[in-house]
């Protein structure tokens, strides 16, 4: 029987003890652990003195913990990231996860990035189900320490990055990320083409759960290697390198890709529209003009999220001049300010909206981003773009019936996540894109997930692209595309 073929990104969290409460973690019993400097680190193990005797990181960042009263840690090394969590009031500070960035780095039983299942299995004795969560990849840090929360935080962090600063991107193109680097070489095997697809932990990724699960089975004509990141520079290196073969990526970055390669990649399809949301607890905001003289709070200064907002503002006739935009690195932190002032007003991707609005029932949507960008755009416009797929040129000539199967593949995966979202959550929780069911499956018919491809792509993409050219001509990588970077479109 075929089975999808998975590329580890390797993040250390045991699964068994994200539903124990931090009293009964610190008496836990060690588990998976891995050597630095001379010191063993344990998931939920304590953090005192392992920092000092690690070295200074190359960065350090605090936030308000998701899951307990104190803070979250973030310390990134060259080789992996360690993430602590403390308890209240600067109690003591425990060790949350460690997401590997490195094939050097490996735990102290010998896993690393890379590792398959079989091999993980023989040099541990970890359940069928940890080994499934490792190899997939998808336990990281947003999730590790959030198995109890009841919080809007429970929610991934990840799935708002599928909105980037795009001149960040550029740069990342110039260095191949070793943490996700595919092995795998594009063969005809007896099951059918290999297919690399990666995609962002995020509303994308749910479009191509039914497709995973169906390529688990062996229900495919292909045979698919999936691979999930958290950001859109983890991917684009590999497509760059030709470690993927097909991606699914903010639509700025699609064009951002097409420029860097000068042209090696084509986009095959719209494969999620606008999942941006205005929302607060405040009566009497129904126009957009009603924004004038308010703070808006919103994720990163020239992320896709900024630029839209600065364009449906100057539409309506006004500027950022005319509003106060206050910015925060992290939908998390526009959450938190929500949770705490319901009469303020933030802008925020799915599923955080629906996660907001089911922890505060004052909270609701005042604008549709969507909705907002059609009516500016009219009937014969644009659409406000957020995911699509792209494929390397040079695959696409090679395998182009493989592409197509691709295609086909992706179109009924993405109807069946739309017309079952209670099978669909399961899958995200399954996939670790979501922690709860409940906000999954109210929040999918909210995210957007839709297939369009060749002309009616064309139509919607081009528009939306020349929207940010005119807006900042780097969130697309300088210019616009040319009319081969979308497939299938005449």
């Amino acid at each position: 029987m075929k089975k999808s073929k998975k590329i580890i990104s390797l993040v250390l969290a045991i699964a068994m003890v994200l539903l124990v409460p931090v009293s009964v973690i610190s008496a836990a019993p060690k588990g998976y652990g891995f050597r630095y400097a001379g010191v063993t680190v344990y998931v939920h193990g304590k953090a005192s003195g392992l920092i000092d005797k690690m070295g200074e990181p190359n960065k350090k960042s605090k936030s308000k913990s998701c899951a307990y009263d104190g803070e979250d840690i973030k310390y990134v090394y060259d080789e992996f990231t360690l993430v602590t969590y403390t308890e209240k009031n600067g109690g003591t500070e425990y060790v949350q996860s460690i997401k590997f960035t490195s094939k050097k780095a490996k735990t102290k039983e010998g896993i690393k990035i890379g590792s398959k299942e079989k091999t993980m299995k023989k040099k541990t004795k970890i359940t069928k189900a940890l080994a499934l969560a490792l190899t997939l990849g998808l336990l990281c840090s947003g999730l590790a320490g959030c198995g109890q929360a009841q919080s809007v935080e429970t929610v991934s962090e990840d799935l708002a990055t599928e909105s980037v600063q795009p001149t960040e991107t550029v740069e990342s193109t110039e260095t191949v990320a070793e943490g996700t680097e595919a092995t795998a070489e594009n063969t005809e095997t007896a099951d059918g083409t290999l297919v690399r697809v990666a995609s962002l932990k995020g509303p994308t990724s749910l479009g191509l759960l039914f497709l995973m699960n169906k390529a688990d089975k062996g229900e495919t004509a292909n045979t698919y290697e999936f691979q999930m990141a958290t950001g859109a520079d983890e991917i684009l290196p590999l497509m760059v390198k030709g470690d993927l073969d097909i991606a699914l990526v903010p639509a700025n970055v699609a064009s951002v890709l097409y420029h860097k390669t000068q042209g090696g990649v084509k986009v095959i399809d719209i494969n999620t529209l606008g999942v941006l949301y205005m929302v607060s607890g405040e009566d009497g905001l129904t126009n957009f003009t009603d924004l004038k003289g308010k703070t808006i709070y919103l994720t990163g200064k020239g992320t896709t999220p900024d630029y839209v907002l600065r364009y449906l503002l100057t539409a309506n006739g006004m500027s950022a001049d005319d509003v106060i935009l206050e910015y925060k690195s992290e939908a998390t932190e526009v959450a938190s300010v929500l949770a705490e002032d319901p009469t303020a007003i933030g802008l925020l991707p799915q599923p955080f909206v629906t996660a907001a609005c089911m922890q505060n029932d004052a909270l609701k949507v005042i604008f549709d981003l969507n909705e907002e960008w059609n009516k500016v755009q009219g009937e014969d416009g644009s659409s406000m773009v957020t995911g699509v797929t792209v494929v390397r040129k040079e695959f696409l000539e090679e395998n182009e019936e493989a592409v197509k199967s691709f295609m086909e593949d992706h179109k009924a995966s993405a109807e069946d996540i739309n017309a079952d979202p209670a099978t669909g959550a399961a899958l995200a929780v399954e996939a670790q894109i979501v922690a709860k069911e409940p906000i999954a499956q109210k929040a999918i018919p909210n995210c957007n997930i839709t297939y369009i491809d060749k002309a009616e792509m064309k139509q919607a993409l081009s528009g939306y692209l020349d929207v940010l050219f005119h807006q900042d001509s780097l969130s697309i990588g300088g210019g616009l595309p040319e009319s081969d970077f979308y497939y299938d479109a005449e």
